[in-house]
């Protein structure tokens, strides 16, 4: 298999009692999540949480492009606790 690329979108909690302020997950694989402290922090457990995902031989599902995520990111209720968010694109 060659190289596994996706976008992971990064959400950003600047106050509350959340122990982790940054969520971790990948829209193209539902239930793919992690946590951090830092940027830095993310990325990496970004990329253990793909490669976990993938350990068993699963087959990775076609990546949607930068350009789609963010035209169907929705900013209704399911997303009203965080302060930000980015995406981030994730190699392992």
């Amino acid at each position: 298999m060659g190289a596994i690329k996706y976008y992971a979108r990064f959400s950003y909690k600047d106050e509350g009692p959340d122990i982790f302020p940054i969520g971790i997950f990948f829209p193209d694989i539902p239930g793919c999540l992690s946590c951090a402290n830092t940027r830095e922090e993310a990325i990496e457990m970004a990329k253990d949480a793909l490669e976990c995902w993938f350990s068993d031989g699963t087959p990775p599902p076609p990546a949607t492009n930068l350009d789609e995520l963010q035209a169907n990111f929705r900013t209704d209720e399911d997303c009203a606790d965080e302060d930000s968010y980015e995406f981030v694109l994730i190699e392992i």
